[in-house]
């Protein structure tokens, strides 16, 4: 059976055999796919703030989001010419930016030294790393959600069987 047929088959399991809507199975459905989506959404939210956090730390504390895109926009595999073009050529005024940005923000030279160091000479491992704790927890989050899902599936066929039976027994006891 394909997945996307589950939602038809709950939908189903809401009717009467005539096709007149019974409320009782109507509503267990219902609250049984809210329970569904509101855990799908905190998945879901929870992969985005934690995925979203060294972002924003980064921007708010380290350096602006936008100066990294320019950094990278004038990217060289020669370090040297990549440090130029930075500082002095495509990259524009960088270096003033993040000045300006760094004195709104109180971080003292040395602090600002420390961090250019440190990512500069460690932006590659650390870009490595995150890719890989990214997608480590994308997995997480794909098994969990296919996992989610096949519990919801379950139990939607599971009532499918059980209103099978007892409508058919009640089918038979008229007849």
């Amino acid at each position: 059976m394909r997945d996307k047929n589950v939602f038809a088959i709950a939908l189903l399991n809401s009717l009467w055999p005539d096709g007149h809507i019974n409320q009782t199975r109507a509503w267990r459905e219902i609250r049984v796919l809210v329970k569904f989506l509101s855990s799908l959404l905190l998945v879901l939210v929870l992969f985005i703030g934690i995925s979203c956090a060294p972002v924003v730390w980064i921007h708010s504390y380290v350096v602006p989001i936008p100066l990294v895109i320019k950094i990278f926009a004038v990217f060289d595999i020669n370090e040297e010419a990549w440090e130029a073009n930075v500082f002095e050529g495509r990259g524009g005024k960088v270096r003033e930016e993040y000045e300006t940005w760094r004195k709104k923000r109180g971080m003292s030279d040395q602090m600002a030294f420390f961090w250019q160091k440190s990512l500069w000479n460690s932006w590659l491992i650390l870009f490595a790393f995150g890719l890989y704790v990214f997608l480590s927890f994308y997995c997480l989050v794909h098994k969990f959600s296919h996992e989610l899902f096949r519990r919801y599936k379950k139990g939607v066929l599971l009532r499918q069987g059980i209103y099978a039976s007892r409508d058919g027994h009640y089918a038979r006891d008229e007849g």
